[in-house]
């Protein structure tokens, strides 16, 4: 903790033009571990340095198994005031297949804390495409969420990291992979039941109900900078046509060793082009998409072929036009990844 701290004031400076925080997202591990008063240590070190505007949302990932009563009264009691649970599924079996430590007792017993507590902003992530999970058991998964009512649901595609345990497994036979006609079908069947049930699906994998879309989330998305402190922590500096990516070290007795000098070497340049590549490919993935005035400069940023490009997809009412903004139509969303592939290659 002592070390997290450290590196705050240390590479606040950095960070200094910057006005205000509009939103602190505590995750990327089990930050739901730390107890109130260690979180409380890292928001005074924040606050010593950055300003944190009148409707900050701070979002707090939590194990299911780490919500009682004592915990959310203390979390709340710090300023915490959004919580994201990662439930993943309400299947014992696809809990065990993932390596959960947790079980669907514990997601039960979360959500009932949240509602006693009148937690109102809070999430649940989900996750489809795993080995044994059927059409009927997603289906029986994005029913249950919704009888809880949380106010925003993420829904993942199981991604299989490389050289993985649960990789070797896959490859071994010990886990089938989903057909991607499954695949296909979970992702449309999820986007749809959540939209007939009055959520916004404003991101490919995220919906929420209205005013409940994840300020933190949508910032990056949308390109803005954003500074990420503790080990494995990744952070984006934008200032006019500078951009800087730090990539803060993965191993732990590294991180206890690292000094200023060291983050300082992190630090690298990226192009400006880069960079707005990495905006397409985000804009892409919200349904709202991008002002034609951003768009407009995308295309000065990339080029005849990306405007060439960007003609055929109109022509093939892939985008689209609606409300002075450009994105996917909707019958593009399953090739959001596809189409920006093919805009940047």
């Amino acid at each position: 903790m002592q070390k997290l701290e450290d590196e705050i004031h240390s590479r606040a400076k950095d960070w200094s033009h910057f006005t205000s925080v509009d939103s602190i997202f505590l995750g990327g591990g089990t930050p739901s571990q730390l107890n109130a008063s260690q979180i409380q240590k890292i928001f005074n070190a924040l606050s010593t340095h950055f300003t944190f505007s009148p409707n900050i949302e701070i979002t707090l990932e939590c194990n299911p198994e780490d919500v009682d009563d004592e915990n959310i009264k203390a979390w709340k009691g710090i300023g915490i005031n959004r919580f994201s649970l990662g439930a993943q599924s309400f299947n014992n079996s696809i809990l065990k297949t993932l390596g959960r430590v947790h079980n669907t007792d514990h997601v039960y017993k979360a959500i009932k804390v949240f509602n006693k507590n009148q937690i109102e902003n809070w999430s649940l992530d989900l996750i489809f495409g795993v080995s044994g999970q059927t059409r009927e058991t997603w289906t029986q998964t994005i029913q249950t969420a919704l009888s809880y009512d949380p106010t925003h649901i993420s829904t993942y595609e199981l991604t299989i990291e490389p050289k993985t345990q649960f990789a070797k497994q896959v490859s071994k036979g010990i886990h089938k992979k989903i057909s991607d006609q499954d695949i296909t079908w979970m992702f449309t069947h999820a986007k749809e039941t959540l939209t007939k049930h009055g959520f916004e699906s404003y991101e490919t994998s995220n919906a929420s109900r209205k005013g409940f879309h994840c300020k933190h989330n949508l910032s990056c998305w949308n390109g803005d900078s954003y500074a990420g402190f503790g080990m494995s922590a990744h952070s984006r500096w934008v200032h006019k046509q500078e951009v800087y990516r730090v990539e803060n070290t993965k191993s732990f007795t590294n991180y206890l060793t690292w000094q200023q000098k060291d983050f300082e070497l992190a630090k690298i340049q990226q192009s400006y082009k880069s960079y707005i590549e990495e905006c397409v490919w985000t804009a892409l993935r919200l349904s709202n998409g991008v002002s034609i005035k951003k768009w407009n400069h995308f295309e000065e940023i990339l080029g005849e072929k990306f405007k060439n490009r960007s003609e055929m997809f109109f022509s093939k009412h892939l985008l689209e036009i609606k409300n002075n903004t450009i994105r996917l139509s909707p019958l593009a969303w399953l090739l959001a990844d596809a189409i920006a592939l093919e805009l940047l290659s």
